[in-house]
């Protein structure tokens, strides 16, 4: 089966968009993972340390 030039072009600029769609997914997904992971970590030391000082000012009444 042969295809006109057109369809040929038009079939392949949409596979170079997918395959770089896909490239920029395989780097950006673990980037983000990271991101967030980080983001919680800093969220869960800040939250440990309130609990901390709350915990030691309760002692302290006690």
């Amino acid at each position: 089966m042969e295809l006109d030039p057109i369809t040929k072009w038009l079939v392949r600029i949409s596979s170079s968009i997918i395959i770089g769609l896909g490239l920029i997914l395989l780097i950006a997904i673990p980037l983000l993972t990271l991101k967030a992971n980080s983001i919680i970590t800093l969220i869960q030391e800040i939250i440990q340390s309130d609990l901390k000082d709350i915990l030691t000012g309760l002692i302290a009444k006690i």
